[in-house]
């Protein structure tokens, strides 16, 4: 895991350093995922300041250390993309995935078609996940955005395997992950979410963009179980 230091600046540096990088960085990124990441999270623009290069930008949120020939690729939502009968009667709420490839790790960075979730949200999910699709739980960790996250793993197998059981995870904080096997996917996977983000990031060993996203969207939609499962939701008009 990397570790790292993010300065703690006042309200009003930051309000100046937010203006600065927002109107002197968007029209180099030209990228409204990135753009976005930049207007949702003001310590995030920040921290671009000192990324030399644009593919580092989603490292910002990096667990593993990247190795410096990581692929990325993106996949925009189209219409034509996947067969109809792939699709939801529902909107899908994944606007962006960046996939970077790390080998063996694939790194999938989404940004959510929806407003930032809270930490509340992120005890809840991390316990819905545990109980409906992850399996042999490795590791829980937490931490604030930017440092080295602390290994809660012992805690949380203290405190019955839940999250909202879990002393450390009582005190709100910017990240938190769960990492075991997937049951859908048959493989390793860590999930991380972001406190007050439209960003999730997943780990795992498995190379498939296409299955990503429609597990993506069946963790977003919490229906591991059910019918809808492992479905993909209609692409995001055109324009919105």
């Amino acid at each position: 895991f990397i570790t790292g230091c993010v300065k703690r600046y006042s309200q009003r540096n930051l309000s100046v350093w937010v203006s600065f990088v927002v109107t002197g960085f968007v029209s180099l990124l030209g990228d409204k995922f990135h753009c976005e990441l930049l207007q949702n999270n003001a310590i995030y623009a920040i921290l671009l300041l000192n990324l030399p290069f644009r593919r580092h930008i989603m490292a910002l949120f990096d667990l593993f250390k990247k190795k410096n020939g990581g692929k990325e690729t993106h996949n925009p939502q189209k219409a034509d993309s996947f067969p109809t009968d792939e699709y939801l009667d529902d909107i899908t709420f994944i606007r962006d995935i960046k996939h970077i490839q790390a080998d063996p790790w694939h790194q999938y960075d989404v940004l959510l078609e929806a407003r930032g979730y809270g930490w509340d949200n992120m005890i809840y999910w991390a316990d819905y996940m545990a109980v409906s699709d992850l399996e042999h739980i490795s590791q829980v960790t937490t931490g604030s955005i930017g440092t080295q996250e602390k290994d809660i793993t012992e805690s949380y197998n203290n405190s019955n395997g839940k999250c909202a059981e879990t002393q450390e995870l009582k005190t709100e904080m910017g990240v938190l992950s769960i990492a075991g096997i997937s049951k859908t996917l048959k493989a390793p996977m860590k999930i991380v979410w972001f406190n007050q983000t439209r960003v999730l990031r997943f780990f795992t060993l498995v190379d498939n963009d296409l299955l990503i996203k429609k597990y993506v969207e069946t963790v977003i939609r919490r229906t591991f179980g059910t019918e809808n499962a492992m479905k993909l939701g209609k692409p995001i008009p055109d324009g919105q």
